[in-house]
């Protein structure tokens, strides 16, 4: 009975080098696509906004997004 218990844990455990976060393109989205008054409108009145949507858009073309 220990054997068996012994296989069933040990299957369960994750090999040490797996990677169990998730990856970028598992939780990261496409950003809207906005007019281009939208646009200007966030880089005069909002420009962290805008940078963080552009920072987005470029991780998204890299690494992928839902």
């Amino acid at each position: 009975m220990t054997i068996c218990l012994t296989g069933l844990t040990g299957a369960c455990t994750p090999d040490p080098g797996e990677r169990l976060d998730p990856l970028f393109k598992d939780v990261a989205r496409n950003p809207p696509l906005t007019k281009q008054e939208t646009n200007e409108y966030l880089v005069r009145n909002d420009r962290p906004l805008a940078v963080w949507i552009e920072e987005m858009a470029e991780a998204c073309d890299e690494y992928g997004c839902v």
